[in-house]
C-alpha cells in the first residue's frame, strides 16, 4: 500500500511474536528501496475487572468423532469447546500448523469446530490438533483428537470373473463358486450380502 500503515489482518494471540519485513520504494519503474525489520510482541490487556481472582477457561472436550461422509463446513461440535465461569469473551484459535489444522478449523468467536476439507477414514481414521481460548486475561490449551466414524462409500470389488464346469448330476445343495468380495472397506451385511450373492449364483448355474 502507500499508507505505509502496518495492519493485522486478524485476531493476535498473547504472549505471541511476528516479525516481518518493510520494504519502501520510490521512482517507478527503476525504484530505489529500503527495508526495516519489524519486531511486534503481543501483550495480555490490562483488566479492567474489578474481580479479585479470574478463572481460567475450561474445555468440554478433549475427544470428538465425525463421520467420513459429512460436507464441508460441517460442525464437529454442537456448541464452544471451551466455556468461562466468568462470563469473559472468548476468542479461539487451532494453534499449531500441521496436515490436521487443514482438516478442521475452530470459528474464533463461537469457540465451535467445523470441516475445511472432505475427510476419508480409509486414508486417515484421526486427527489430533491443539486448540487455544483466551479469555482476555489466560490463555488455556487443550489437546482435541478427532476421530473419523466409518460409512458405507465404497462399492464391493469381485474377485473374479468366474468360470466353473459342474457335472450335470450336481447336487443343488452344493455351492457352485465361491464368489468371495475384495472389499475395499468394511461394510456392515457384507456378510447378508454374499449369501444373497451364492444363491443366486447357483440357482441361475442349476436352471
Amino acid at each position: 500500500g502507500t499508507s505505509g500503515l502496518v495492519t493485522t489482518v486478524g485476531t493476535l494471540m498473547p504472549s505471541t511474536q511476528h516479525r516481518l519485513s518493510v520494504t519502501a520504494a520510490s521512482g517507478f519503474p527503476s525504484p530505489l528501496t529500503d527495508d526495516v525489520g519489524v519486531v511486534i510482541d503481543v501483550i495480555s490487556p490490562v483488566s479492567r475487572s474489578k474481580r479479585a481472582t479470574n478463572n481460567k477457561p475450561v474445555f468440554g472436550i478433549s475427544s470428538v468423532s465425525v463421520g467420513e461422509d459429512e460436507m464441508v463446513g460441517a460442525q464437529v461440535t454442537s456448541g464452544p469447546v471451551a466455556t468461562d465461569s466468568d462470563g469473559d469473551m472468548l476468542m479461539f484459535q487451532i494453534e499449531t500448523v500441521s496436515s490436521s489444522d487443514a482438516v478442521v478449523a475452530v470459528h474464533p468467536n463461537s469457540g465451535v469446530l467445523y470441516l475445511r476439507l472432505l475427510l476419508d477414514r480409509e486414508v486417515q481414521d484421526s486427527y489430533s490438533f491443539n486448540v487455544s481460548v483466551f479469555d482476555g486475561h489466560v490463555v488455556a490449551t487443550e489437546v482435541i483428537t478427532m476421530t473419523v466414524t466409518d460409512s458405507n462409500d465404497n462399492w464391493p470389488v469381485f474377485n473374479g470373473p468366474f468360470d466353473e464346469k459342474i457335472p450335470e448330476n450336481f447336487h443343488p445343495a452344493s455351492v457352485v463358486i465361491d464368489a468371495s468380495m475384495q472389499m475395499l472397506e468394511t461394510i456392515p451385511d457384507c456378510t447378508t450380502g454374499l449369501t444373497k450373492l451364492l444363491l443366486l449364483i447357483h440357482r441361475i448355474c442349476l436352471c
